[in-house]
Parts: C-alpha cells; sequence; structure tokens
C-alpha cells in the first residue's frame, strides 16, 4: 500500500524562494551607496489538481483489487487442473484394471475356442473372431497402462518436489 501513500505527496505545498542583491547606475557608473534588494517568494500547491491525484489514488487500490482477482483466479484454475490430473489418474487406473479383467476373460474365450477348435468343433470364423477379441484386449490393456503412465507422470511434474542436496 506504499505506492498509494505516495500519491498523497502531491498535496503538499511547494515553497520557493529567491533573494538577490544588485547595483544600479548609469553607463558603466555604479553607485554603491544605493543597492537594490530583490526578494520573492513563491508558493505552489496542487490541492486539487483537478483531481487527478484523487482518480490516481483510486486507479491504484483498484489496480491493487485487480491484481489480486488475477491472482485467485490462477491459484483456483491450478487447483482445479491438479484436481482433475488426480481424478484422471483416479479413472487410468480403474481402466487397467477393467482392461485386465477384459483381457483375462478374452484370453479364457480364446483358450476356449482353440481348444474347441483343435477338435473340429469350431468353426474357422470364430477361432479368428476369438483371436482378434484377444489381441484388441491386449491392444487395449496396454493403452491403459500408457494412459496411466502418462497421466501419472504429468500429476509428478506439478508436484512441488524438495531441492535435491
Amino acid at each position: 500500500m506504499k505506492s498509494v501513500d505516495a500519491s498523497k505527496s502531491a498535496f503538499k505545498p511547494n515553497i520557493y524562494g529567491v533573494f538577490e542583491i544588485g547595483y544600479q547606475g548609469e553607463g558603466s557608473k555604479y553607485v554603491t551607496d544605493n543597492p537594490l534588494w530583490t526578494a520573492s517568494v513563491f508558493w505552489n500547491w496542487n490541492f486539487f489538481n483537478g483531481f487527478q491525484d484523487t482518480y490516481k489514488k483510486k486507479q491504484l487500490k483498484l489496480d491493487l483489487l485487480k491484481q489480486s482477482l488475477v491472482y485467485e483466479e490462477i491459484k483456483k484454475k491450478l487447483e482445479m487442473e491438479f484436481v482433475q490430473l488426480i481424478e484422471a489418474v483416479k479413472v487410468n487406473k480403474i481402466l487397467i484394471e477393467t482392461s485386465k479383467h477384459q483381457l483375462y476373460s478374452a484370453k479364457k474365450s480364446f483358450e476356449i475356442v482353440n481348444n474347441k477348435f483343435e477338435l473340429n468343433h469350431a468353426s474357422q470364423l470364430d477361432f479368428s473372431e476369438a483371436r482378434v477379441r484377444y489381441t484388441r484386449a491386449g491392444i487395449n490393456h496396454i493403452i491403459a497402462q500408457y494412459d496411466y503412465l502418462m497421466k501419472y507422470a504429468e500429476l509428478e511434474s506439478v508436484i512441488p518436489t524438495p531441492a535435491s542436496p
């Protein structure tokens, strides 16, 4: 708030003083017994200054308020992004578990269809479909793990860590 208080200095008066001594004479002849004395005092006081100082003070206060609001807005955005990252990590962790169960189910299904196919009780189409589901489940599991690790790394990058010695 010191910058606001500094604006009050414009309300203080300024006083200037001038004192002059001289000698008068005609031509180059100076009369030393008749010196000329001049003294002046000037006083300047920007008391109102068109109310500019008052408005400058109000503008400074509004600027401080604006900066504090911008700070709070940025702080809230960062907090929200942090919470969203934590939630994204949690969701991706759940997706890993889900994809793990899907992979296990597709593997067991493929094993059953494969055993039937070897005994000629399942068609080539059933075998191919089971194999494709198993492969897709494996790919989905890998992608889920990748997404989890990416979100976790992003979360680690925004968490402040203590300075290393």
